[in-house]
């Protein structure tokens, strides 16, 4: 890399840091070309779950669609900053999603059980359900990243993967039965490295100036 390209790096920089545009445009326009698809998917393979109003009533079933709903808010922030050149990402926004979950796992480790249902599928088919409703989210995350300038396209991807992935999870909670916090700790947590990784993956190739 030039001295001249470095310095044209760092400009860029200072002026998507101080500029007032938080959000790309089409950002919007391009996240909802990838969840109408993945909603498609859903009604079509998945649905809602049969007890879907009784299950309103477990405190588990409503804090995984707590954290899964926050954690993909919050990544679809992360995505602006990202896409720009040099930008500082701030990591602090990711805490809040994580601590909802902790919040079930303390109450389940200390045997705090409302309730719970049965493990309604296996573990495989929460990790590609997920990952199959994340596919088109994922798509159009790195496909609105493209259209700025990223500089660190193996990260700008991995928030990428992170942000489908969570909106693919989202969804897939509205039909899976297991609410156990250590369960979607581990597989739903698992699904979304996953997906993380391919968009790493997947950004190291497309995002790449």
């Amino acid at each position: 890399m030039t001295r001249d390209t470095e310095d044209l790096i760092h400009q860029l920089a200072r002026q998507g840091v101080s500029s007032r545009a938080e959000t790309p445009p089409g950002l919007s326009y391009t996240v909802m070309l990838g969840v109408l698809p993945a909603i498609a998917i859903f009604l079509i393979f998945f649905g809602f779950r049969p007890d879907f109003m009784q299950s309103l009533a477990n405190p588990y079933f409503v804090l995984r669609g707590m954290f899964l709903a926050a954690l993909a808010a919050v990544c679809l922030t992360l995505i602006p900053p990202v896409g720009r050149p040099g930008a500082v990402i701030p990591w602090h926004r990711l805490l809040w999603a994580p601590s909802i979950l902790v919040l079930g796992l303390v109450a389940e480790r200390f045997g705090w059980d409302p309730a719970m249902n049965t493990v309604s599928a296996p573990a495989w088919v929460c990790i590609t359900g997920i990952a199959s409703l994340a596919a088109f989210p994922i798509l159009a995350l790195l496909l609105a990243v493209r259209r700025q300038a990223a500089t660190q396209p193996e990260l700008a991807g991995a928030i990428s993967g992170l942000t489908g992935g969570a909106i693919g999870a989202t969804l897939y909670a509205l039909w899976c039965a297991e609410t156990s916090p250590g369960y979607v700790a581990l597989w739903y947590g698992l699904a979304l490295a996953i997906c993380a990784a391919a968009g790493a993956l997947a950004g190291r190739h497309l995002l790449r100036w």
